[in-house]
Protein backbone atom coordinates (compact mmCIF):
# COMPACT_ATOMS: atom_id res chain seq x y z
CA UNK A 1 0.00 0.00 0.00
CA UNK A 2 1.43 3.20 -1.02
CA UNK A 3 1.12 6.62 0.83
CA UNK A 4 0.26 9.55 -0.47
CA UNK A 5 2.19 12.81 -0.61
CA UNK A 6 -0.19 14.48 2.05
CA UNK A 7 -0.17 11.18 4.27
CA UNK A 8 3.57 11.75 4.41
CA UNK A 9 3.61 15.25 5.29
CA UNK A 10 1.28 14.51 7.68
CA UNK A 11 3.06 12.03 9.51
CA UNK A 12 6.40 14.46 9.39
CA UNK A 13 4.64 17.19 10.83
CA UNK A 14 3.04 15.24 13.61
CA UNK A 15 6.16 13.22 14.49
CA UNK A 16 8.07 16.57 14.91
CA UNK A 17 5.36 17.89 17.44
CA UNK A 18 5.61 15.12 19.02
CA UNK A 19 9.67 15.11 19.32
CA UNK A 20 9.33 18.40 20.22
CA UNK A 21 6.26 18.25 23.12
CA UNK A 22 8.43 15.17 24.29
CA UNK A 23 11.66 17.59 25.06
CA UNK A 24 10.14 19.70 26.32
CA UNK A 25 8.83 17.99 28.91
CA UNK A 26 11.66 16.13 29.71
CA UNK A 27 14.54 18.60 31.75
CA UNK A 28 18.10 17.55 31.63
CA UNK A 29 20.34 18.70 34.67
CA UNK A 30 20.34 22.84 34.95
CA UNK A 31 18.55 23.28 31.82
CA UNK A 32 15.90 24.58 33.57
CA UNK A 33 17.31 27.28 36.05
CA UNK A 34 17.44 30.44 35.63
CA UNK A 35 19.43 33.39 37.27
CA UNK A 36 16.52 35.93 37.88
CA UNK A 37 18.78 38.07 40.03
CA UNK A 38 21.30 38.24 36.68
CA UNK A 39 20.47 41.90 35.69
CA UNK A 40 21.64 43.34 38.81
CA UNK A 41 24.00 45.87 37.38
CA UNK A 42 26.48 46.19 41.11
CA UNK A 43 26.12 42.66 41.66
CA UNK A 44 25.10 43.24 45.10
CA UNK A 45 21.70 41.55 44.83
CA UNK A 46 21.45 37.61 46.08
CA UNK A 47 21.27 35.21 43.31
CA UNK A 48 17.57 34.12 42.77
CA UNK A 49 17.68 30.49 41.05
CA UNK A 50 14.30 29.63 39.24
CA UNK A 51 13.64 26.32 38.16
CA UNK A 52 12.05 26.95 35.00
CA UNK A 53 11.01 23.39 33.92
CA UNK A 54 10.40 21.20 37.28
CA UNK A 55 10.37 17.46 37.15
CA UNK A 56 6.89 15.73 37.73
CA UNK A 57 8.83 12.69 39.96
CA UNK A 58 10.46 15.90 42.16
CA UNK A 59 8.13 15.13 45.46
CA UNK A 60 10.61 14.06 47.64
CA UNK A 61 10.40 16.00 50.98
CA UNK A 62 12.88 18.59 51.35
CA UNK A 63 13.90 20.76 54.45
CA UNK A 64 16.67 22.53 56.06
CA UNK A 65 17.60 26.36 57.22
CA UNK A 66 17.88 28.76 54.71
CA UNK A 67 21.42 30.28 54.71
CA UNK A 68 23.36 32.77 52.59
CA UNK A 69 26.40 32.54 51.41
CA UNK A 70 27.81 36.27 50.56
CA UNK A 71 30.72 35.18 48.72
CA UNK A 72 28.85 34.11 45.84
CA UNK A 73 25.51 35.60 46.62
CA UNK A 74 24.06 32.37 46.93
CA UNK A 75 20.93 30.89 49.05
CA UNK A 76 21.91 27.32 50.51
CA UNK A 77 19.60 25.01 52.60
CA UNK A 78 21.28 23.53 55.62
CA UNK A 79 19.62 20.08 56.25
CA UNK A 80 22.06 19.16 59.46
CA UNK A 81 25.19 20.54 58.27
CA UNK A 82 25.15 19.33 54.64
CA UNK A 83 24.42 22.98 52.43
CA UNK A 84 23.63 22.89 48.99
CA UNK A 85 22.53 25.46 46.35
CA UNK A 86 18.54 25.78 46.16
CA UNK A 87 16.62 26.59 43.22
CA UNK A 88 13.37 28.17 43.65
CA UNK A 89 9.67 27.61 42.44
CA UNK A 90 8.43 30.15 39.63
CA UNK A 91 6.92 33.10 40.83
CA UNK A 92 9.69 33.52 43.91
CA UNK A 93 11.08 36.78 44.06
CA UNK A 94 13.27 38.47 46.14
CA UNK A 95 12.38 39.86 49.44
CA UNK A 96 13.42 43.30 50.14
CA UNK A 97 15.21 44.30 53.78
CA UNK A 98 17.21 42.43 56.25
CA UNK A 99 17.88 39.26 56.37
CA UNK A 100 18.29 38.80 52.97
CA UNK A 101 15.43 36.22 51.95
CA UNK A 102 12.77 35.46 48.89
CA UNK A 103 9.21 35.59 49.07
CA UNK A 104 7.58 32.04 47.70
CA UNK A 105 4.09 32.04 46.09
CA UNK A 106 1.51 31.06 48.83
CA UNK A 107 4.02 31.54 51.65
CA UNK A 108 5.48 34.75 52.09
CA UNK A 109 8.69 35.90 53.03
CA UNK A 110 11.21 33.16 53.49
CA UNK A 111 14.69 34.91 55.51
CA UNK A 112 17.75 33.78 56.55
CA UNK A 113 17.50 31.52 59.55
CA UNK A 114 14.05 30.03 58.45
CA UNK A 115 13.61 26.27 58.61
CA UNK A 116 12.53 25.46 55.41
CA UNK A 117 9.99 22.45 54.50
CA UNK A 118 8.64 21.26 50.91
CA UNK A 119 8.48 18.93 48.30
CA UNK A 120 11.51 18.85 45.28
CA UNK A 121 14.75 16.64 44.79
CA UNK A 122 18.15 17.08 43.61
CA UNK A 123 19.63 17.18 40.41
CA UNK A 124 23.59 15.83 39.53
CA UNK A 125 25.87 18.70 38.58
CA UNK A 126 26.98 16.00 35.70
CA UNK A 127 25.64 18.01 33.23
CA UNK A 128 25.90 21.95 33.59
CA UNK A 129 27.25 23.36 31.26
CA UNK A 130 28.95 27.16 30.23
CA UNK A 131 25.47 28.31 30.12
CA UNK A 132 24.90 27.60 34.32
CA UNK A 133 27.42 29.66 35.37
CA UNK A 134 25.49 31.46 37.92
CA UNK A 135 24.16 27.84 39.32
CA UNK A 136 27.92 26.12 39.11
CA UNK A 137 28.96 28.58 41.04
CA UNK A 138 26.60 28.37 44.03
CA UNK A 139 26.99 24.89 43.71
CA UNK A 140 31.02 24.95 44.45
CA UNK A 141 32.11 22.08 44.46
CA UNK A 142 29.31 20.21 45.44
CA UNK A 143 27.80 17.24 43.41
CA UNK A 144 24.35 18.02 43.27
CA UNK A 145 21.56 20.65 43.95
CA UNK A 146 18.46 21.32 45.64
CA UNK A 147 15.26 22.10 43.72
CA UNK A 148 12.26 22.97 45.41
CA UNK A 149 9.19 22.51 43.61
CA UNK A 150 6.70 24.01 46.25
CA UNK A 151 7.23 25.32 49.82
CA UNK A 152 4.66 24.15 51.89
CA UNK A 153 5.99 26.01 55.58
CA UNK A 154 8.88 28.47 56.31
CA UNK A 155 9.03 29.48 60.14
CA UNK A 156 11.91 30.96 62.54
CA UNK A 157 12.79 27.73 64.67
Amino acid sequence: MSMSSTSRAWIAVLSLSLALLTGACVGDDGGGVVDESADSSDGTLPRLLIDQSPFEDDDAEMQGVLTYDESTRCFLLDDEGYATAVVWPTGTTLAGGQPVGVVVPDVGDVRVGDRVEGGGGFRSTDSLGDEDAALSECVGSNTEYAVLDHVSDAHTP
